[in-house]
């Protein structure tokens, strides 16, 4: 008989079930497990602020590549200091 059956279909859930269950306790064994997205920003955000420190491990600013910013009076953009506005206003420094 080819028919569906009660029987048919509570086995082949619990089949599913228990594949889906085999392959779960596989990964767990092997040390792998799902990461959601913000677990992995976060690490990888982690990974950027480490390599970005080099090796001194500190927590302060890495230094070297910040730069003053000064706000142009006349049209509220930011610029470095010392150099020229978009408007033509020149920022001291």
């Amino acid at each position: 008989m080819m028919g569906i059956s009660l029987g048919k279909l509570i086995f082949t859930v619990v089949v599913v079930v228990g594949v889906w269950t085999l392959f779960k306790a596989i990964a767990r064994r092997n040390g792998k497990t799902r990461v959601n997205p913000a677990q992995r920003a976060a690490r990888m955000a982690e990974d950027t602020v480490r390599n970005r420190m080099g090796d001194r491990g500190d927590k302060g600013r890495s230094g070297g590549d910040a730069m003053d910013l000064v706000r142009c009076p006349s049209c509220g953009a930011f610029t470095a200091e010392g150099s020229t506005c978009q408007c033509g206003w020149k920022a001291p420094g």
